[in-house]
């Protein structure tokens, strides 16, 4: 009975450990999507910093016939380092980086995207930022997203504030089957309530 009672035990243990891994590899790979554009942006302008080094050494070498490679790789080098310093170039990938948010009671500066962020800004009412993350993280798909962005805009607020913008993100996600959105629309005015399918109307 002990050895029974173990082996359960040890299964709802792997079993935990499990759930816990697919959340974590699925939380991953929305951090990826989330940061997909900015990273293939950063891949280009590396690859552009090489060509630039590349074509200033090469040119270094054509007009100066008397100086060696290692001169014209060190001015070619110092020539990048000024472009690099550019406002131009730091901004290049800037506007495709995702909203973060880090709590304000966090001494360790962890930053935080997606729905964590998002509902971490919102609880420090810091709605905009909210808005910001969630509309982002809705951009790649995320269902969940949807459904708090939909309540931001309605229980938020003046400054965002939008209850038919928010009624209808609301309704996008239980139309998706998000059982969340669907008891959160119930609780609202009976006009606003949706049809799932299978159900006949006034069944809800």
């Amino acid at each position: 009975m002990k050895l029974y009672a173990y082996s359960i035990c040890l299964l709802m243990g792997l079993s935990q450990n499990l759930i816990a891994k697919d959340s974590h590899d699925a939380y991953e790979a929305f951090i990826k999507k989330v940061w997909a554009k900015h990273s293939k942006c950063m891949s280009s302008r590396n690859r552009q910093s090489v060509d630039f080094f590349e074509e200033k050494a090469s040119k270094c070498i054509a007009s100066n016939p008397s100086y060696t490679t290692d001169r014209c790789d060190d001015i070619a080098e110092q020539q990048l380092f000024e472009w690099e310093d550019s406002d131009g170039y730091k901004d290049m990938c800037e506007h495709l980086r995702p909203t973060t948010f880090t709590r304000s009671d966090d001494p360790y500066g962890i930053t935080y995207v997606g729905e964590p962020g998002g509902m971490m800004a919102a609880n420090e009412g810091k709605y905009e930022i909210a808005v910001k993350i969630f509309s982002e993280c809705i951009e790649v798909g995320n269902l969940e997203c949807t459904y708090r962005l939909g309540q931001i805009k309605i229980s938020g607020n003046k400054s965002v504030q939008d209850i038919n913008g928010g009624i209808t993100l609301l309704k996008s996600a239980a139309e998706k089957g998000h059982s969340e959105a669907i008891k959160y629309l119930d609780t609202l005015k009976p006009k606003n309530k949706i049809q799932t399918k299978g159900q006949r109307p006034g069944s809800m």
